[in-house]
């Protein structure tokens, strides 16, 4: 197993560095430049707008006048130790700014993550050992609702319609952890996690429905029942882990869907993470902010798919064999 798990280690490497070239090239092809908003700023006060020695000033501490090559080593080599640079219309250190906001976008994806695999796989187990039934086909029928509804739009339904028949909302103010308020803080995270997490409860549910009603039809299976284990005994012990494995590496796929749906939850709920930094981060072209995000949340996924790859390796041995 530890062979298995160094091989999977040394594979973050190159994947880390392509992230890097990517981010740093798309950031460039976006329209306009930091400067450019800067100017827009100015504009809208009526003040004097940056003059030619400031932009080049500008230019070259952002180091948009070096070739892309050098812009990329310089980027990654700064990167390595954790410095991101700075916002260009703050002037605050990006890192700094990324631990202010990244607090509360783990907190969302966490528990989103967390109770979308839980419930999913319940109720895709419970719908597999009853095939046919009722039950089945009402477990069936909710989980294609949950991938049918998007969530912006499930997410003003949960503000506005209790408003309108209840007279009551969720709240959608930020309270932030001081050490002595851990439930309040986790509370507030309770719904929009929900709203985050249904549609992936929903693809993981139909996914370990599907796979473990392929794996019982397996020999072992049947074979195992032959011998008069117990059927509780024959689905979890025998046919769920080997039917958990595509399971799990969706759930690695799905956290980049996360942190992308997690822009608009935060929006929605008023949640100060870093996808209501990046959405304003993008619409002031501040390159250091939008690059510093893209590559913490890029690491955040190459991460969820080491630990995938590692769970291969403890749910089937045969994976960590062949490594």
């Amino acid at each position: 197993m530890t062979k298995y798990i160094i091989a999977r280690l040394a594979g973050i490497v190159p994947t880390t560095l392509l992230l890097l070239f990517t981010v740093v090239v798309l950031v460039r092809l976006l329209p306009g430049s930091a400067i450019d908003a800067l100017e827009a700023q100015a504009a809208v006060a009526g003040t004097t707008g940056i003059s030619g020695e400031a932009r080049e000033a500008l230019e070259r501490r952002l180091g948009l006048d070096e070739p892309l090559p050098l812009q990329y080593i310089e980027y990654t080599w700064n990167a390595a130790q954790l410095d991101f640079g700075r916002s260009v219309l703050r002037g605050e250190p990006v890192t700094k700014m990324i631990e202010r906001t990244l607090l509360p976008t783990l907190m969302l994806g966490v528990l989103a993550l967390a109770w979308a695999s839980v419930a999913g796989m319940i109720i895709g187990l419970l719908s597999a050992v009853t095939r046919g039934t009722a039950g089945d086909y009402v477990m069936r029928s909710l989980s294609i609702l949950g991938l049918s509804i998007p969530n912006f739009a499930l997410a003003t339904f949960v503000i506005v319609l209790p408003t309108i028949w209840w007279k009551w909302s969720p709240p959608v103010t930020y309270t932030s952890f001081d050490g002595s308020n851990l439930w309040t803080y986790v509370s507030q995270f309770l719904i929009p996690a929900l709203v985050l997490g249904l549609a992936l409860s929903a693809v993981v549910m139909r996914l370990t429905r599907t796979q473990l009603l392929e794996v019982l039809g397996q020999d072992y299976v049947r074979t195992a029942r032959a011998k008069g284990l117990p059927e509780r005994t024959a689905v979890l012990r025998h046919a769920l882990p080997n039917a958990l494995i595509p399971v799990v590496s969706t759930l690695g796929l799905e956290v980049a869907t996360l942190i992308s749906g997690a822009v608009l939850i935060e929006a929605i709920f008023g949640l100060p993470g870093m996808g209501r930094m990046l959405l304003t981060a993008i619409s002031e072209r501040d390159y250091p902010v939008i690059q510093g995000i893209a590559v913490v949340t890029g690491m955040f996924v190459i991460f969820a798919n080491l630990l995938v790859d590692i769970s291969y390796g403890w749910l089937n041995p045969r994976v960590r064999l062949g490594a």
